[in-house]
C-alpha cells in the first residue's frame, strides 16, 4: 500500500515570515505626535501608528493556514498536475473563496474580510486575485516569498520528485525533505486565533482564553471554531470544498480543470475522489453521529456563556457548582434544550444571532450606568435568573431587539434612496446628474428611478411620486410687477 505524499513545506516557517515581514512594515511607518496639556502645559506624546493592525495580520495567517492545507489536499489528491499552468510550467493552483466564508471563519462582516484581502494585497500577502462576480467565489493565490523565502526552488524541484516516485515503491526516506521546522524560531511570537464563535478574542475588550483545549489547538497553529470534530478533518473537509464550489460557477481555475482531466481512471486511483467531487457525483456526507452533536450543542452552550460573561460579567467569578447551573439555565432558557428543528447551518446562525443580542445588552446598560445587570440564575425565586425562559424581562426580551434595528435600518436606508433617486431628478433638469442617467431624457430617467423604488415597497414608491411632483414647480408667492 502507498503512502501518501505530502508537501515539504512546514507552516510555522511560513507564519514566522508573514510575523517578521508585519513586523518591519509596522516599524517603518514614522513616529506622529500628538500634543496635550499637563499641568498648563503642552506636552508631545510620541505614537506608533501601524501599516498593519493585528486584526488584518491575523485574517492573514487564517487565508495562509487555508491556502496549506488546500495545497496539501490537492497535491495528495492529484499530484503534480494541480501545480502546473497550460504551458506546463510550475505554478501554485488558486484557492477559491469569499469574504462571506472568510468572515464567519474570522468573527467578521463580508466588508471587513473584503477590506482585510484588499489591505494584504496591498502589502503584498495576496499575489494573485481574480475576481468572479459577486455570486461566486473568488480565485487568490499567497506570494511564494512568504510561503518559502529563499527556498522557492528547492520547493518545486521537491514538487517534481515526489510525483516521480509517486507510482514507484520507494520509501518516503529517499524523497529530499525540507530542513525540520524550527521550533525556537516559531515560539518567539504567539500567532494570533481568532474563533467563530467569539469566545477567545475581542479586540476591545482583550484577549481571555477562557478553555484549556482552545489553548491547547492555539499552540498547534490549527482551529476549531466550537466544532467538535477534529481540526485537522475540518481543515481537509473545507479546502477539498473549494474546488466543488468553483465547479458549480462554472469556472473550476487552472489547478481544478488540470485535476479532473489528468485523474486516474482507477476507481481507486489517487485523483478518483477529487474527480468525484468535482463532477458532483461524490458519494453523500455521513451524517454527525449522535455523541458529536451532543458535543457541538454543549460547545455553543459553553462558548455562548464564556462570551457573555466577558461581556457582561467581567468581573465576576463563580463557583464550580454555580457554573453548572448558569448553563443549565442558559441550556434551556437560550437555547430551549435543542428542541428546534434546526440545521447545523441554521444553528450557526441562530448563535452570530445571541452574540448579537449579547453585545445589544451591554450596549444598554452602558447607556444606563445607574441600572444594575440581573444575575445569570434564579437565586431566590426559580425563573428569576436573566437567561431563564421564564423571566420575560431578561434576555428573552432581547429577541426582538435585534428586528427592531433592522426595521428602523432599513427604514432609514429607503428613505435616503428615496431622497437620492429625487436629488438625481432636480440634477438632470441642471445637467448635473450621474453620467449614465443624463444621457437618458427625463422621462425616461424618472421611469429609471420609479422602477428602482418600486423594490423597496408601495410607501416608498408613493413617497418618490410625491416628492418628484414638485420637481420644476415654483412654490414662491406670486411677487407683483
Amino acid at each position: 500500500m502507498r503512502k501518501p505524499v505530502r508537501l515539504p513545506i512546514s507552516q510555522g516557517d511560513m507564519l514566522l515570515r508573514w510575523h517578521k515581514q508585519v513586523q518591519q512594515l509596522n516599524e517603518a511607518v514614522p513616529v506622529q505626535y500628538y500634543t496635550t496639556t499637563r499641568r498648563g502645559r503642552p506636552v508631545q506624546i510620541p505614537w506608533q501608528p501601524k501599516e498593519i493592525s493585528a486584526n488584518v495580520k491575523a485574517t492573514g495567517e487564517r487565508l495562509i493556514k487555508d491556502y496549506v492545507t488546500y495545497c496539501e489536499a490537492l497535491f495528495i489528491k492529484a499530484g503534480k498536475a494541480a501545480f502546473l499552468d497550460p504551458a506546463g510550467n510550475p505554478q501554485l493552483p488558486p484557492l477559491f473563496t469569499n469574504s462571506v466564508k472568510i468572515g464567519e471563519r474570522r468573527s467578521l462582516s463580508d466588508r471587513q474580510a473584503r477590506d482585510h484581502v484588499r489591505k494584504l494585497q496591498k502589502v503584498g500577502l495576496v499575489s494573485f486575485y481574480k475576481w468572479h462576480g459577486s455570486r461566486s467565489d473568488y480565485e487568490i493565490r499567497i506570494n511564494e516569498q512568504v510561503l518559502f523565502g529563499p527556498k522557492q526552488a528547492e520547493f518545486w524541484e521537491l514538487v517534481g520528485i515526489a510525483q516521480l516516485h509517486v507510482d514507484s515503491v520507494v520509501s518516503q526516506t529517499e524523497i529530499p525533505q525540507f530542513a525540520q521546522s524550527s521550533t525556537e524560531l516559531s515560539s518567539a511570537y504567539q500567532v494570533t486565533v481568532t474563533y467563530r464563535d467569539k469566545e477567545t478574542e475581542t479586540y476591545k475588550r482583550g484577549n481571555v482564553h477562557s478553555d484549556k483545549q482552545h489553548t491547547r489547538l492555539m499552540s498547534e497553529h490549527s482551529d476549531n471554531y466550537s466544532d467538535t470534530e477534529r481540526p485537522q478533518q475540518r481543515q481537509l473537509t473545507e479546502s477539498q470544498s473549494q474546488p466543488s464550489d468553483s465547479a458549480g460557477n462554472g469556472d473550476k481555475g487552472p489547478g481544478g480543470a488540470r485535476a479532473v482531466e489528468n485523474a486516474v481512471e482507477n476507481p481507486n486511483g489517487a485523483g478518483a475522489r477529487l474527480k468525484a467531487r468535482l463532477t458532483g457525483t461524490q458519494r453523500p456526507r455521513p451524517s454527525m453521529s449522535e455523541q458529536k452533536r451532543l458535543e457541538m450543542r454543549e460547545g455553543y452552550v459553553r462558548s455562548f456563556w464564556a462570551y457573555a460573561r466577558q461581556v457582561l460579567y467581567t468581573a465576576r467569578r463563580w463557583s464550580e457548582q454555580e457554573e453548572r447551573v448558569i448553563l443549565r439555565s442558559i441550556l434551556f432558557g437560550v437555547y430551549g434544550n435543542f428542541q428546534s428543528p434546526l440545521t447545523d447551518r441554521e444553528w450557526d446562525g441562530f448563535q452570530d444571532k445571541l452574540f448579537k443580542r449579547v453585545d445589544l445588552v451591554a450596549a444598554y446598560y452602558q447607556r444606563h450606568p445607574d441600572k444594575w445587570i440581573p444575575e445569570p440564575y434564579a437565586q431566590v425565586k426559580s425563573g428569576t435568573g436573566f437567561f431563564d425562559w421564564e423571566n420575560l424581562r431578561g434576555f428573552r426580551a432581547t429577541a426582538g431587539w435585534i428586528d427592531e434595528n433592522y426595521r428602523h435600518y432599513r427604514q432609514s436606508y429607503v428613505s435616503q434612496r428615496v431622497s437620492l433617486a429625487v436629488r438625481n431628478l432636480h440634477r438632470h433638469r441642471v445637467g448635473r446628474a450621474p453620467k449614465q442617467l443624463q444621457l437618458k431624457t427625463y422621462i425616461e430617467a424618472y421611469r429609471f428611478l420609479e422602477n428602482q423604488i418600486a423594490r423597496y415597497g408601495e410607501a416608498a414608491l408613493k413617497r418618490f411620486h410625491e416628492l418628484a411632483a414638485g420637481i420644476g414647480v415654483d412654490l414662491r408667492p406670486n411677487q407683483p410687477m
